[in-house]
């Protein structure tokens, strides 16, 4: 790799027949879960040792995407996807029997992403932030559980192909989200401790 530094030795891709390299760079065990690899790239990444050590950084996307790979390989089959559709139930299942509905239907939504290859995958991710984008009064429950499945608010965003408008207000939208859930979970937290001391009474 050549930077305005000079040449840097990136090293060769180590020998990992086993793919095991991958999983204990990344401090998890094998998984096919493409958000918890991305969590755990994001957090290996922001450790203080890679700010200071590029190759080592290199290294480290290296295996990231080695464990990508592996996960995507063991996905069984995949399922024949258009991300318009599943944009199109989504919206047809919130507007015909409202919030709960769609709160409802997250289970079944869950499972067909968790059955898509890598690229279909970041489709749906892109399809489904042009949702949240151009519906705000989703319900925030539904919304949070995007974000959190898609990792919207830590590395994904960099390969969401985005406009530039878009992933910054994608990226504002999901700090609103963050601050509405705790809010809500604060409340809630503050109203089961008060029924518990009315029980006491």
């Amino acid at each position: 790799m050549t930077t305005l530094c000079g040449s840097i030795d990136t090293g060769s891709a180590p020998d990992d027949p086993d793919q095991t390299l991958c999983w204990q760079a990344l401090g998890i065990a094998p998984t096919t879960d493409f958000a918890a690899i991305e969590r755990a790239y994001a957090a290996q990444a922001d450790l203080p040792t890679y700010s200071r050590d590029l190759v080592g950084a290199i290294r480290l996307r290296r295996l990231y995407q080695d464990a990508l790979a592996a996960a995507d390989r063991a996905r069984p089959g995949g399922e024949t996807f258009k991300s318009a559709d599943l944009s199109r139930r989504i919206l047809s299942t919130w507007k015909q029997g409202g919030d709960q509905a769609l709160l409802a239907a997250w289970p079944a939504i869950l499972d067909t992403l968790d059955k898509l290859h890598r690229d279909d995958w970041m489709y749906a991710s892109k399809a489904l932030a042009h949702v949240v984008l151009g519906n705000r009064a989703l319900p925030l429950r539904f919304v949070d559980a995007l974000r959190r499945h898609f990792v919207w608010a830590g590395i994904q965003g960099r390969w969401l192909c985005l406009s530039i408008e878009d992933t910054e207000e994608l990226r504002q939208r999901m700090i609103q989200v963050i601050r509405e859930v705790s809010a809500l979970d604060a409340m809630t937290g503050l109203a089961m401790r008060d029924q518990s001391a009315a029980a006491r009474l």
